[in-house]
């Protein structure tokens, strides 16, 4: 009887309708192309970006609905958006080669130009959308011939000759900038070279489709958070010297480029000093102000940029005093970045950065950037006065 009477109830409509909406809640929403060139836009720097597109009948899983116009799906290590009056969305458990599990590793390729990516699930390979081309995009593995991405929610596949192995983001290192006419003082200094170096160097960037990324860019990046370009550039000065205002700023700006500036805080003088090619002088808060629409000022401690010999004061003075030069130093200046006097530190002063919540550390160490890398220990590429074009080209260069 009891058995019968449970029957009857379920064959209620109310009970229908509930079991109806516990199903439908278990499906999954995906999107399909119902035009041609659909792009999947990049809001990471505050403007929309178009980093990929599907083509009419392409589907993708949306990650989250973004509410009157846009669906959100996954795109590498960040996020895309698709504009809903280009795609259907539709319920379903799951649609062909969806990723369930797989998890992209710490390794990049880099696309140079436009590229489908192919579904494999069948057995058979099935392009389900594109990847612009100047794009560095995670993959999971290779296997074999092919590297092996997700794209949109789905494993996707790109053949190993349509990209490269990524080598790892350039980080500039400067300091110093002079006319060779009015270098008298600095000819065999390292950290100083000429005027037409650097124009010609930044000339050769933007000509060859470079764009400069912020270091708070880098560090999402190498948190595994952001997505960036295939020809990305990290432009970085030390010191705060007058010379990045009169020749840096003003190419920069020209070219649309961003730089970071690592500044003694203890040497910004209260009012602009006058120039003179034979010493050092430092920026001024208002040459800084009117440079902030290029650069960002990070620490470079405060009045601890000196040498006992060969050591750095940061690593040899009492931790105490360390610590609090280099908070006076982030407080001035509101900074996120440290950059290490002399390259010097140790695992102490990695603590020290870590208690001041500092979110990246520059070295002086020579190499390139991955996802995954010491976000304290970051390895930049110094470029100096012996430098030709050709050997800042290959050096920048994948």
């Amino acid at each position: 009887m009891k058995s019968v009477l449970f029957a009857f109830l379920l064959s209620i409509p109310f009970f229908s309708f509930f079991n109806h909406h516990v199903k439908a809640a278990e499906l999954n929403t995906y999107i399909k192309a119902t035009k041609q060139h659909v792009p999947l836009l990049d809001n990471s720097t505050g403007s929309l970006v178009e980093v990929g597109y599907m083509e009419k009948g392409d589907m993708l899983k949306v990650y989250k609905d973004q509410g009157k116009n846009w669906w959100q799906i996954k795109f590498g290590n960040s996020y895309a958006y698709v504009y809903k009056g280009n795609v259907e969305s539709f319920k379903a458990k799951a649609i062909r080669g969806e990723n369930t599990s797989l998890k992209n590793s710490n390794n990049t390729i880099l696309l140079m130009k436009d590229q489908r990516i192919y579904d494999n699930s069948t057995g058979k390979l099935i392009p389900f959308v594109t990847i612009k081309g100047n794009m560095r995009y995670p993959i999971i593995r290779k296997l074999k011939d092919w590297y092996q991405i997700d794209v949109g929610g789905r494993i996707g596949y790109i053949h190993h000759s349509k990209a490269s192995w990524d080598h790892g983001v350039p980080v500039l290192m400067y300091h110093h900038i002079l006319k060779r006419s009015e270098n008298k003082n600095y000819r065999n200094v390292s950290t100083t070279i000429s005027d037409s170096q650097f124009y010609e160097q930044m000339d050769w960037l933007k000509e060859n489709g470079y764009e400069t990324i912020t270091l708070q860019r880098l560090e999402q990046y190498v948190r595994g958070k952001a997505n960036i370009p295939a020809k990305a550039v990290v432009i970085t000065f030390d010191d705060g010297l007058k010379t990045s205002f009169i020749y840096a700023y003003p190419k920069l700006k020209k070219l649309g480029f961003k730089a970071a500036n690592f500044v003694i805080t203890g040497r910004i003088p209260k009012a602009p000093q006058k120039f003179n090619p034979d010493g050092l002088q430092f920026l001024s808060q208002s040459e800084m102000a009117a440079m902030s629409d290029v650069f960002t000022f990070e620490s470079h401690t405060h009045q601890l940029h000196h040498l006992n010999g060969k050591k750095s004061y940061v690593v040899i003075k009492p931790y105490n005093v360390v610590k609090e030069d280099i908070k006076r130093s982030k407080d001035i200046l509101g900074a996120r970045y440290f950059a290490y006097p002399f390259g010097q530190y140790n695992s102490s002063i990695i603590r020290m950065l870590n208690e001041l919540d500092f979110k990246l550390a520059v070295t002086t160490k020579e190499g390139k950037v991955h996802i995954g890398d010491p976000l304290l220990e970051i390895k930049r590429l110094g470029v100096y006065p012996e430098y030709t074009l050709k050997d800042f080209s290959k050096m920048v260069q994948n």
